[in-house]
């Protein structure tokens, strides 16, 4: 029974510290005058088109790619978007509709810059989500730059750990998986 307790003990000391950890991977604030090849927004959650349409309008980037929009979604329905000026749509934002979660995010992103990638992308997603989607975003486009920027979110203790649990999951599957990505069937 003892050596259980100490197995017991051991497994929730290294959830601990894999929580702080987690924690620690956190995003600081967005600093001004951020530069990249493009900016690519993940849906999901409010804040975030909204967030991506104004680096697009400071000049942050020169292309908007905003990943797993519905199908029924144009520019001019989605809120965050119809502010940009018409110019800016119709030149700019290019909506992905493959993705339905944050893995499927991070493929359609590959394929969308696999012909002519940025170089470097503005990464937005709310801040509980950043570490999981710049892994995973990391691991299908190693040859990117990416910078975080954050949506600040209430960070309700209940997404936190939800969040770290799927931090976790998305780790073990990444050190599972020993097969590149693939990307999605083109239709």
């Amino acid at each position: 029974m003892r050596q259980v307790i100490r197995v017991l003990v051991a497994v929730l000391f290294i959830w601990v510290l894999g929580f702080g950890f987690f924690l620690g991977r956190l995003p600081d604030a967005p600093q001004p005058g951020i530069k990249a090849g493009a900016i690519v927004v993940l849906t999901g959650g409010a804040g975030r088109i909204e967030a991506g349409a104004q680096l697009l309008e400071q000049g942050a980037a020169p292309q908007l790619f905003i990943s797993g929009v519905h199908d029924v979604a144009n520019p001019g329905n989605i809120p965050g978007l119809q502010a940009l000026p018409a110019a800016l749509l119709g030149c700019c934002v290019t909506l992905g509709r493959k993705a339905h979660d944050t893995w499927g995010n991070a493929t359609e992103i590959a394929e969308t810059f696999a012909q002519k990638g940025p170089g470097s992308l503005v990464l937005v997603t709310a801040d509980y989500h950043m570490p999981r989607a710049v892994m995973l975003v990391r691991w299908h486009n190693p040859d990117l730059f990416i910078i975080p920027y954050r949506v600040e979110t209430p960070l309700a203790p209940f997404y936190l750990l939800m969040e770290y649990h799927k931090f976790i999951a998305t780790m073990v599957r990444l050190m599972v998986t020993d097969q590149p990505p693939q990307p999605y069937d083109v239709d």
